[in-house]
């Protein structure tokens, strides 16, 4: 039966054991239920309402009686006769909730039709969200500042303290700050305030320890289709757009990093782009989805094959760049369609993955025009220009028979304030040297170093103006209990056996003497910093 209302949006009557179908008026669904998916008598109603988000819907209630089985909304003429991908079908419980979209929705010709067991409040939703969405990425990709925000560090005066120098380029298109960690070493914090990410060349004196961003996962994926020269010695990193990353400072003299622009880095921002977006597109269909396993998708789609050929480009100016990365976005997202059909089917109905696969190629169709206008306006946006940090420190005064591997500042992980540092000794005593050197007894592979800190003799000191400190290097490990004295002191009160991290070269400085009736083991030191 096809049932009639008085007027639009008035019920009408529903029977048990009786199909019915209410064609819809004004975009509404045509809805039909069964006979057998009734039960008793009432009155079925679709009326527009207004849900949120700005989306106009219609208000689907079976009064009286119940739905006990399937019934089928038609949306007729729903999907677009242009190429625009069939648009998303979705529900609310209640007019204020969140949508939910249904995964089950049919194409026929150019309806959409859903099989449900409940009426709520039912809309269509076409794709314009991610036009806007991956639009608005586009606007923050084009600029060379203002993307990210000013890094905090702690400690920034004893961090300079010592005549530490640091010099910079100027603009924002960098931020940075330097400081002290909670171990004591210091650490230089940089922001790449650029809507894109950018290639970070640091010396070896540097080493980059937390990032704000997963960009990382980028760097891998790309590897084997391009490369990053950098001079001898020093190391590239990729940094992400508005992303803040923190560099151990770990030698001192003349350090620093360099944040430009390169091709890797505008690859790496195309993939970024369409990874980002297909995340966003996924969550809000289908449910959460890490980046993470979306760009182990692109993997497995070999998205990345389509930058073999643009690995070796030639990007000379910043308008060459834009078309550079518009290509580069390009590429990316002629694959994210497949990696979303990977990831979409299970979920959806096959036909429905490829259709809201298309959406990709689609949406990057429909940003083109303003892609190729911000290009055309890149000169700005795309500064060419790179910008530097120097650290500078001082030269450490010379210390006579100071060994290399003693240089630099070594601290407890536990307590930041005590360390040691031969500059600092020397500071505090001018005359100090190192006047005997032998390996450690009871430590195989470490060397002990006796500093003369005040010479009465000659080139000689007497014990209690000398300075006893061990060397461990990385391998070299220590167990108490074999301490020289362990036949006389047969107890070791503290016990740092374990305090020592093997993996990394540490220094202890010794007691002059033992004179209890324990032996008092010494706290082992790690290497923060120059100086």
């Amino acid at each position: 039966m096809v049932a009639a209302p008085s007027q639009p949006g008035s019920p009408v009557a529903v029977t048990q054991g009786k199909d019915v179908t209410l064609p819809g008026k004004d975009g509404a669904p045509d809805v039909t239920i069964p006979g057998s998916s009734l039960k008793g008598e009432g009155s079925l109603q679709v009326a527009a309402v207004d849900l949120p988000e700005n989306r106009h819907g219609w208000s689907i209630k079976l009064s009286g009686a119940q739905l006990t089985g399937q019934a089928t909304l038609v949306f007729k003429n729903a999907v677009p006769d242009n190429g625009t991908p069939a648009p998303l079908v979705g529900f609310t419980e209640n007019p204020t909730d969140a949508p939910q979209y249904v995964l089950n929705s049919e194409i026929s010709g150019r309806d959409l039709i859903v099989h449900t067991t409940h009426f709520s409040n039912w809309f269509t939703d076409s794709w314009d969200w991610v036009t806007s969405w991956a639009r608005g990425q586009l606007d923050r990709i084009y600029k060379d500042a203002g993307t990210g925000e000013q890094p905090k560090c702690d400690r920034e005066s004893e961090a300079r303290a010592g005549n530490v120098s640091v010099t910079s380029d100027s603009g924002g298109r960098v931020q940075w700050c330097l400081g002290k960690s909670s171990d004591g070493s210091t650490v230089l914090k940089v922001n790449n305030s650029r809507g894109y990410a950018v290639a970070a060349e640091h010396t070896p004196g540097l080493t980059m320890g937390t990032r704000s961003l997963d960009f990382g996962q980028m760097v891998p994926r790309l590897a084997k289709y391009i490369t990053a020269p950098s001079k001898r010695g020093n190391v590239i990193d990729i940094i992400g757009p508005g992303e803040t990353v923190e560099y151990k400072v770990t030698t001192a003299g003349s350090e620093g990093v360099r944040l430009e622009p390169s091709p890797p880095a505008y690859l790496a921002t195309a993939l970024w782009f369409g990874i980002q977006t297909t995340t966003m597109v996924y969550t809000k269909v289908l449910g959460k989805v890490s980046a993470e396993a979306v760009g182990t998708a692109a993997d497995a789609a070999d998205c990345i094959a389509g930058f073999q050929g643009m690995a070796t480009a030639d990007v000379k100016d910043a308008k060459a760049a834009a078309n550079y990365m518009n290509g580069a976005i390009g590429t990316v997202m002629s694959c994210m369609g497949k990696v979303f059909e990977n990831l979409a089917k299970g979920k959806l109905l096959d036909v429905l993955a490829v259709s809201f696969a298309q959406v990709f190629t689609w949406v990057w169709s429909g940003i083109q025009i303003a892609a190729n206008g911000l290009a055309a306006a890149a000169d700005t946006a795309l500064n060419f220009n790179g910008y530097t940090i120097v650290l500078s420190y001082p030269a450490p005064p010379s210390i006579p028979g100071l060994p290399a591997s003693l240089e630099g500042k070594w601290c407890s992980p536990s307590n930041s304030n005590y360390c040691f540092s031969a500059a600092d000794k020397k500071a505090q005593s001018p005359n100090l040297f190192v006047s005997d050197s032998a390996p450690a007894d009871d430590a195989p592979g470490a060397t002990d170093y006796i500093f003369c800190i005040d010479p009465k003799y000659g080139n000689s000191c007497p014990t209690f103006a000398s300075m006893f400190v061990r060397y461990f290097p990385a391998g070299v490990g220590w167990d108490c209990s074999k301490n020289r004295y362990a036949a006389q002191l047969h107890t070791c009160d503290p016990d740092y056996s374990t305090a020592h991290d093997t993996t990394k070269p540490r220094v202890v400085v010794l007691p002059n003497h033992q004179q209890d009736t324990v032996y008092h083991d010494s706290e082992p030191l790690y290497l923060v910093g120059g100086n």
